[in-house]
């Protein structure tokens, strides 16, 4: 898999994170941390067991 060297440049400055949707107290960390909810893909471990990524600048203030 080929990345964009832009994008190759900003890797080691972002953090993604992966939950499971069910996991509420995990995502409220996560969004407390400053991680914002970039994608969710449904189904993703089983049926209506959505998994949730959350994406953070790292250095950023929040």
């Amino acid at each position: 898999m080929s990345v964009r060297p832009a994008l190759a440049a900003d890797m080691d400055a972002i953090k993604p994170i992966a939950v499971a949707a069910e996991f509420a107290q995990t995502r409220a960390f996560y969004a407390k941390q400053g991680y914002a909810e970039q994608v969710c893909i449904g189904e993703f471990y089983e049926a209506g067991a959505d998994k949730i990524v959350f994406w953070k600048k790292l250095g950023s203030a929040t």
